[in-house]
């Protein structure tokens, strides 16, 4: 009688172990799921666009304008203006930007000793944290 109690006993554990990691894992499964839809889903109206990239030779500066060009508010997360030979020129301006839908933003850089003529400049990078956008030529440079 003892070996039939000890198994219904060993069997009814093995259940209500079973049952709880069930629902454990149903649970946690159902919450990752909804956090990954979510910031997909955060990401599918987003987007943006180089609009202008103007190079001052003479004042050692760039200015690039960014719009956003998504149906959603985003944030510029980083930017980078590379030359001919990959230096990455310093960035004058702070991040993050808060990126209003349909605003543009003017993002700076110090070209001193990086961009001497047009042709050194390579491109520019844009990021936010869902997309980016490069440009690989200037729209005004003097």
């Amino acid at each position: 009688m003892s070996a039939l109690i000890s198994a219904v006993l060993l069997i009814a554990i093995v259940l209500i172990v079973g049952v709880i990691l069930t629902n454990w894992i149903t649970s946690l499964t159902k919450k990752e799921t909804t956090q990954i839809t979510n910031k997909s889903l955060d990401c599918t109206t987003t987007g943006i666009a180089i609009e202008s990239i103007f190079i001052d030779l003479s004042g050692n500066r760039s200015r690039v304008s960014v719009r956003n060009s998504g149906f959603s508010d985003d944030t510029i997360t980083d930017s980078a203006f590379l030359s001919a030979t990959g230096q990455n020129s310093p960035n004058l301006t702070a991040f993050p930007i808060t990126f209003p839908r349909g605003s543009i933003e003017t993002i700076e850089f110090n070209i001193s000793g990086r961009i001497s003529s047009c042709a050194n400049f390579s491109r520019v990078i844009v990021s936010t944290r869902c997309t980016s956008d490069d440009q690989s030529r200037p729209l005004s440079c003097s």
